[in-house]
């Protein structure tokens, strides 16, 4: 039987029971078409705290929000198998004005401080909180077509969420509470030594980098595990980053094997540096050889042939 996630609360008043997501709203409640919203994260461990606090401090502001009410779906959430604009995503707070969103962002930060969560990679992280993020986006509409809902200021439409980073909209005065970088800035070295050349391969359990090292100037592969996303319900990205560099030093100097570099954390968030071995990557080669896809009888001549060579 599906594991259910509810408040603790007993008496909950005004709530919408959906597919993913259960709806807390209030009779005197108002959602804008737009505005400053909060999201916030969680782990497997913490997260019904997390939600009862929440729920009281929503209660006392009379602010809507929704939670993802199934174990199956947050683990979905809080994983390697959800995408990188959706990840982390576990409650999502509707204030209904600014001077409420600012109120609501401190009462937050006073009730779950300490708490530890995914990283959401479209928002920014409120002082140093790991669980409480926001943005400025759509928060009162539909989906048409399965197109996401774009924002509106005096009849120009513009894009809510594109990619996985932290933008605000150039009509809306920018919140800017934390002096720090959001996100990594490709054209700079990175931990002082690498220059990052391109992205070949986006997670949200962590990309995949080509950058060339400064030392001496040779291209290498850096693989980025982010801090306590989940892999299965027992294991974390960062595991098996860890586990990946213990293999590369064990077969250093074998054939065909990318040598270890080096492994360093930045702000919680694992990297493994490895040697780059030029050829064509697997997820380009796998259609080519996955038997799994439904081939006609040349193809599969092709095929046989290309299998024996190998």
């Amino acid at each position: 039987m599906e594991e259910l996630i509810t408040p603790s609360e007993k008496r909950i008043i005004n709530r919408k029971k959906g597919e993913i997501y259960d709806y807390i709203s209030y009779s005197n409640a108002f959602v804008p078409y737009q505005g400053w919203k909060i999201h916030i994260s969680a782990n497997l461990i913490d997260y019904q705290s997390i939600l009862d606090n929440v729920y009281h401090v929503c209660s006392i502001f009379q602010t809507p929000f929704k939670y993802i009410n199934k174990i199956s779906e947050l683990f979905r959430i809080l994983s390697k198998h959800v995408s990188q604009l959706e990840i982390g995503k576990f409650i999502t707070i509707y204030p209904k004005n600014k001077e409420t969103f600012l109120l609501l962002l401190e009462e937050l930060y006073d009730k779950i401080p300490k708490y530890t969560g995914v990283q959401i990679l479209t928002d920014r992280s409120y002082k140093d909180s790991e669980i409480i993020f926001y943005r400025y986006g759509v928060m009162n509409a539909r989906l048409i077509n399965n197109e996401r809902p774009k924002l509106k200021f005096n009849g120009t439409f513009y894009e809510d969420i594109t990619e996985p980073y932290y933008t605000c909209p150039p009509f809306v005065e920018d919140i800017i509470f934390n002096k720090v970088v959001d996100d990594y800035n490709i054209e700079s070295l990175f931990h002082d030594r690498y220059q990052m050349e391109s992205i070949i391969h986006k997670s949200g359990a962590g990309n995949v980098y080509i950058a060339i090292d400064t030392i001496n100037e040779e291209k290498v592969i850096i693989k980025e595990a982010r801090k306590k996303v989940y892999i299965t319900e027992k294991i974390l990205a960062i595991d098996l980053l860890l586990n990946e560099k213990c293999i590369l030093k064990k077969l250093k100097g074998k054939v065909d094997i990318p040598n270890y570099i080096e492994c360093f954390t930045i702000e919680g968030n694992l990297y493994l540096v490895e040697e780059f071995i030029d050829g064509q990557r697997l997820d380009i080669l796998k259609p080519k050889y996955n038997l799994l896809i439904k081939r006609n009888s040349s193809e599969l001549g092709r095929y046989n042939k290309k299998s024996k060579k190998k």
